[in-house]
């Protein structure tokens, strides 16, 4: 199971989730990741291929990823190393 880590979601929350999926719903393992890179992952993977050439290419170098919901914005820079 893969797990999105939400920006400045509390510790112990994620804690708990966890301990519920591996205790009561009993899987073997979680993946946890921030959701911002999961999104960055995606458009890249379904995306680039595209847009090579283009000016509108997804650059290995640096990205920003606008997650928005009902209730709050994040904006996540990702730069190369």
């Amino acid at each position: 199971m893969t797990l999105p880590i939400l920006p400045f979601h509390p510790k112990k929350v994620m804690e708990r989730h966890m301990e519920i999926y591996l205790e009561y719903y009993r899987y073997d393992s979680i993946f946890v990741k921030p959701s911002s890179k999961f999104i960055y992952d995606h458009a890249r993977s379904l995306y680039n291929s595209d847009l090579i050439g283009t000016p509108y290419q997804i650059s290995n170098k640096y990205a920003v990823v606008v997650e928005s919901s009902e209730s709050a914005t994040y904006i996540t820079p990702y730069f190369q190393g």
